[in-house]
């Protein structure tokens, strides 16, 4: 697998602040779906191999298609990425395997960054959407995003100052 930071070309004296993707726990209910297909297929292992090769085609068919589901969850999951630069906010919207869709955000647009928490999973678990408000009142929501209060704190450091130059550059979180 590439390295997230390839997936953009820095430009001269940009320096990458923070990489976000969605909260791991958040993609947990997808794959205790693909478990619970998988432990099936193995409890009914002996029903479908007495069915003969179509019993067979079956199991190995489940099984395939419950391996390609998580490799795609998890594949999905580890490009769809919001890299924060001391210049610009890149967000890279991967919707399948061969579907990215890049967006680059460059902070003199942006306007305002709000954060919200909705729910008593991403109060407990900590994780929100960061929202993006952009000169043409356009919004761009980045969702399940781990502590969405400290992600909104870095990004106002941007957001408020007025000159690229003087940006302060943080670690990765």
């Amino acid at each position: 697998m590439r390295k997230v930071t390839q997936l953009i070309q820095l430009k001269p004296h940009e320096d990458i602040v923070l990489i976000m993707r969605e909260y791991g726990i958040t993609q947990l209910p997808g794959l205790a779906i693909a478990t619970a297909v998988y432990f099936s297929l193995l409890f009914f292992l002996y029903p479908l191999f007495r069915l003969g090769l179509l019993g067979i085609i079956i199991f190995f068919a489940g099984l395939i298609m419950t391996a390609c589901f998580v490799m795609r969850r998890l594949y999905q999951w580890y490009y769809e990425v919001c890299i924060v630069t001391n210049v610009r906010c890149v967000d890279i919207v991967q919707s399948g395997l061969f579907n990215r869709e890049v967006q680059e955000i460059i902070w003199p647009t942006v306007k305002d960054v709000r954060f919200k928490q909705r729910g008593i999973f991403a109060t407990l678990l900590h994780y929100g959407t960061i929202v993006l408000v952009l000169d043409q009142l356009e919004e761009v929501h980045l969702q399940h995003i781990y502590h969405p209060q400290t992600v909104h704190d870095i990004l106002n450091q941007y957001v408020n100052q007025p000159n690229e130059t003087s940006r302060p550059v943080a670690g990765n979180h």
